[in-house]
């Protein structure tokens, strides 16, 4: 099988350099095509739950509420995940948002401290300090993702409801 170097950067990139996973895919391409370009991979293997949860709390950072909107319909649909997941994965987002800011400003740390003590990508934490500038009501996005799982598990309120209501309420409610 031919693959274009473009193909395999993104092929490894998609499967998080997971080695079973790359076989996995391989194996599923190899069924396809015996030359694969980069179309091919876009087309043929999922991204990672983790950069879609990412594009997500980003759409949601920038005010974008049809971009969050549209990834979070795309991870339900496509993907399949499930909404109560997508929120703890939001919540994880924002509480490495939280983790960031606190330390530079409260603790007097810079970034490259920051990236190192929390073994995070340094460009993640660039990213998670500016965008805790954005965020006006940290705490209580905490709250309210605690209260909305709450509501969600006990039956209180639809799951794909609730989230829908919760992205697009959510500059109105932390900016």
């Amino acid at each position: 099988m031919n693959i274009e170097y473009s193909a395999i950067k993104e092929l490894a990139k998609r499967t998080l350099n997971d080695r079973d996973r790359l076989i996995n895919e391989i194996e599923k391409l190899s069924l396809y095509s015996d030359k694969i370009n980069l179309n091919d991979i876009v087309t043929l293997v999922a991204e990672p739950i983790e950069d879609s949860a990412f594009a997500l709390s980003n759409a949601l950072l920038k005010g974008d509420t049809a971009s969050s909107l549209f990834t979070f319909y795309d991870l339900m649909k496509i993907k399949n995940t499930q909404p109560e997941v997508l929120l703890m994965m939001l919540a994880s987002q924002f509480r490495f948002i939280y983790t960031v800011t606190y330390m530079c400003n409260k603790q007097g740390k810079d970034l490259l401290d920051v990236a190192s003590e929390l073994n995070a990508n340094e460009f993640r934490v660039k990213i998670a300090y500016q965008n805790g500038k954005k965020l006006k009501k940290i705490t209580k996005l905490f709250d309210d993702i605690y209260d909305l799982d709450l509501k969600i598990k006990s039956g209180r309120i639809d799951h794909v409801l609730a989230l829908e209501l919760f992205l697009i309420n959510f500059k109105k409610n932390y900016f």
